[in-house]
């Protein structure tokens, strides 16, 4: 730091020999380390400032998703128990048979649900909370794993989403997250943003 640059070069001006005083290339050349590391730490504290400007505006912005849809990369769903949840996902091409692999919070396969002949395009399912022997599941978050196979079963691109409507907003870590209800989604995710509708 500077404080510490300052001291030490004025202890060497204190101490140095008399006889043999510093060299005025040494001290100036030393004067100009001093003057670059200034500038240096001028330059931090600025930089400081304007991350810490940025996050503000960041976090305001964030307050103007409240009340509109979004659409974000991911590939979760929060369930409340009792009720049902949707999943989200786009096929590239037709496909003959889907699977959607649903995963507790512990990565452990609670369900697996197969559809037939689906279009190319955006796609909703209606998950009914329950696992592969019929039990309803607990709230909480859960994951899943989409697989799709054209008439020659061959594996199919798909594209998972996360959508729902903006509930609220919360801060963690510096990271800024939307919540669609008791679901948390990082406000980099989100790809697209709609008012007053249904995406």
């Amino acid at each position: 730091g500077k404080e510490e640059f300052l001291k030490l070069f004025m202890a060497q001006m204190q101490y140095q020999n008399p006889l043999e005083p510093l060299k005025g290339t040494e001290f100036t050349a030393q004067l100009a380390q001093f003057s670059q590391l200034e500038q240096m730490w001028n330059i931090n504290e600025n930089l400081k400032n304007n991350q810490l400007f940025l996050n503000s505006l960041n976090n305001a912005q964030a307050v103007n998703f409240i009340g509109k849809n979004i659409k974000a990369v991911g590939n979760s769903v929060y369930l409340k128990e009792g009720d049902s949840a949707f999943i989200y996902y786009k096929l590239k091409e037709d496909a003959a048979k889907v699977f959607v692999h649903i995963y507790d919070t512990n990565g452990n396969l609670v369900t697996t649900l197969e559809l037939k002949n689906q279009k190319a395009g955006e796609q909703k399912l209606e998950w009914d909370g329950k696992d592969d022997k019929g039990n309803s599941l607990g709230s909480g978050q859960y994951s899943f794993e989409i697989e799709a196979y054209d008439a020659d079963e061959k594996r199919i691109d798909v594209i998972s989403y996360i959508q729902g409507e903006v509930t609220g907003v919360t801060y963690e870590k510096n990271i800024v997250y939307l919540l669609l209800g008791d679901q948390k989604i990082a406000i980099s995710d989100v790809i697209e943003i709609k008012k007053n509708e249904t995406l």
